[in-house]
This record gives structure tokens, sequence and C-alpha cells, in this order.
């Protein structure tokens, strides 16, 4: 990739040599990603194949271990935007097999969702098929909603994972209502190239105990993103971690990794308080962002 698909700038630098690829890092707005070039179609027919192929109770152990931070978004979001009586529209990008959409509805919104596999829709039809009715299959662009339609846009640990973050955001742009919510969860890459640093001592615990997607969020990038396309009152705050070992991982038992996730967690609150908002060090980021 000869420029950050980002900022558009040529001044980059490389990081570090992975299996046989280069994690480069955008000198501009610090947003890290792989120096092999990929289409939009292929970045999609990859994420299908990878979502495609996994076992059904897959689904259901992620969906659990986020259970509780859904909870707590949906509520702080009901919150901010205060409606009343209202009932307030929300699309969820990459929705999977519509859990969090199910969670939603509950909670009063009128929720449509995207997702690009297969499996995940014929999942979501077994297992929510109220839901499923909701969920459009293809991708954002694909799926042409109307200007200034929804209150809410959610994606999930979904966009470090697209070819074309810049194209997805300005789409998200057009299609949120004036004064809307954009949520984003996404892996804090910072910490992550930290802990790859780290992986021959982590690795006695951890099979895999770093990921850098397609592209890598710092919290200077994703503002740079965000701020770039038009959005404002861009808050970043620590992402609880996910509940026991959902991508089964862990060497060491749930019951000790959850232990672990907990002490880590809260030094990551008591820096974050501490510096003011400045030090971000989950393993993972919340972004808030109003249109």
């Amino acid at each position: 990739m000869k420029i950050c698909q980002i900022c558009k700038s040529d001044k980059r630098k490389a990081i570090l040599l992975y299996n046989k690829k280069i994690l480069l890092k955008c000198k501009n707005c610090g947003v890290f990603y792989w120096s092999t070039e990929k289409t939009e179609n292929e970045s999609l027919e990859n994420i299908k194949i990878y979502y495609d192929n996994i076992p059904d109770y897959y689904y259901d152990k992620i969906n659990y271990s986020k259970r509780n931070i859904f909870f707590q978004h949906i509520r702080r979001t009901l919150k901010i935007l205060n409606s009343g009586n209202k009932k307030l529209s929300l699309l969820d990008i990459g929705c999977s097999d519509g859990f969090f959409l199910e969670l939603a509805k509950n909670f009063g919104f009128d929720v449509n969702g995207i997702e690009i596999s297969d499996k995940a829709v014929l999942y979501a039809k077994e297992k929510r098929p109220e839901i499923a009715n909701s969920i459009f299959y293809g991708d954002l662009k694909s799926a042409n909603f109307p200007n200034e339609h929804f209150d809410v846009v959610t994606l999930w640990d979904v966009l470090d994972q697209m070819c074309d973050p810049n194209g997805e955001i300005k789409e998200v742009f057009r299609m949120m209502k004036r004064g809307g919510i954009l949520l984003i969860r996404i892996r804090n890459a910072q910490i992550h190239l930290f802990l790859h640093r780290l992986r021959r001592f982590l690795q006695k615990m951890i099979l895999s105990p770093a990921t850098i997607h397609y592209y890598g969020f710092t919290r200077k990038s994703i503002i740079h993103l965000l701020f770039n396309n038009g959005f404002r009152f861009i808050k970043i705050y620590n992402s609880q971690l996910t509940v026991d070992d959902p991508y089964l991982q862990s060497k060491i038992g749930a019951k000790i990794l959850n232990r672990l996730k907990t002490i880590y967690y809260y030094i990551s609150q008591i820096l974050y308080f501490i510096s003011l908002g400045r030090f971000v060090i989950s393993t993972s980021l919340i972004i808030y962002a109003r249109k």
C-alpha cells in the first residue's frame, strides 16, 4: 500500500516484519496498516470465508462474552439521546447473528443490521427470526439507506477489518441524523503492538496475545478519521474486556483469565482518570461521536 487510506499521506515507517508482511505506521495520522494490498472485494471475501467457517457455538460464546459491554452502551446511548417516548432508529454494521440487535430492540430501538456472512445470517434466522428480517445481507454501500435515516450507528469490532474505513465512515455520516450517535469498538493498536513484542512470554498463557487486522487504530488515528469526515464531540474510553475466553486462546483457563482481565481493566481505568482521559490502555477502545 503506497499511501495511507485514512489521511492520504505517503509518509510512513516500517514497524515490524511478521509472517512475510510489513506493518507500517502513517507518520501523519498514526494509523497502522499492513503492506499487502487488497481490493475491497478481496477484503470482503476474506471476512466472509472466515465467518462462514466458524462453528455455531462460537457465535454464542462471543455473544455471551460481550453481553455486559452491549448492555452498558445501550443504556449510555439512551441516556445521552434522552428521547423520551420517541422511538430511536439503530443500525448495526457487521451485526453477525443479530444478538446485539435483539438486545437493542428489547430496549425500544427500531433496529436494522448489515452482515456479509451467509452463515451468520442463516444462524440469525434460526435463533432470532424476527431480528433476521431486519438484517440486510451485503455490504454497507449496497444497502443504500436514505440520507439522515438513523439516530444511532454501531460498529462492534469491525472497522479495523474493513478495506476502506474512510469510505465506510463517509457513508455512515451520510445516513445518520443530525445529532445522532456513532458508537465504535475497536482494538487498541498501540497496546496490541506492545503485546506482540511480548509474545514470547505471553504465549505461555495465550496462543495469540495480539491482533492487528487490516488496520490498527490508535486514539490519535481514530480521532483523525472521524473528525475529517464531519463528526464532532469525539470521546474515547477504555472498553470493558470480554468475559471468559470467547476466541479459545487461553492456556491458563477462563477463570484465571477473567481475573487477569478484571485487574488489567481496573488499572487502565485508574490511569484514564488520573490522566484526565489522555491514557487509554485497554486492549480495546470505545468511541462515541456525534454528527
